[in-house]
């Protein structure tokens, strides 16, 4: 309740870890989840909305998803390493809308980095920029990033956007 503010609480992440780690200790449930969900949610400015973006931050599926996408696409990947990761996108299309939503993930979820919504925000904005099935996800998304990162850190995501749109069309 503490992670996504429900229950007429506002979020509150420090006593979500407390909570958490407490929970973990004592049970045998799978908390990954929840652990990455938090992480995503860390990477919101102080005072961004932390309810939009939980939206983004709770799509526990996408979150374990990365790892099998990734998988089907590239031997040996250490989901630990940047340069391996980033690597394995590398030798995708830039332009392909899933790749870039998978991409965005990877940043929204810290996966061999640290969480960087900017960064998500720009490829969400890449696999919009392409008309899929996930239009209105994407747009929701960015949407969320867009309530939960600082109006510079929104410029420079769109400034971002912009530079890898003009090198993949």
């Amino acid at each position: 309740m503490y992670l996504y503010g429900e229950l007429d609480q506002k979020p509150d992440l420090d006593k979500a870890e407390k909570y958490l780690e407490l929970a973990d200790s004592h049970s045998t449930q799978d908390l990954v989840g929840q652990f990455n969900a938090l992480r995503c949610l860390r990477g919101a400015d102080e005072n961004g909305d932390l309810k939009a973006l939980g939206e983004l931050c709770r799509n526990e599926g996408a979150d374990r998803g990365i790892k099998l996408w990734i998988a089907l696409r590239c031997q040996d990947v250490d989901l630990e390493s940047t340069q391996s990761i980033d690597a394995c996108f590398n030798k995708q299309k830039p332009n392909d809308p899933e790749t870039n939503f998978m991409h965005a993930f990877v940043f929204a979820f810290g996966h061999g980095r640290p969480v960087d919504l900017a960064e998500a925000y720009a490829y969400f904005a890449m696999a919009e920029a392409v008309p899929s099935n996930e239009l209105e996800l994407i747009t929701s998304y960015k949407q969320a990033i867009e309530k939960a990162i600082s109006p510079a850190k929104l410029s420079e995501a769109k400034k971002r956007f912009n530079d890898m749109y003009k090198l993949a069309m």
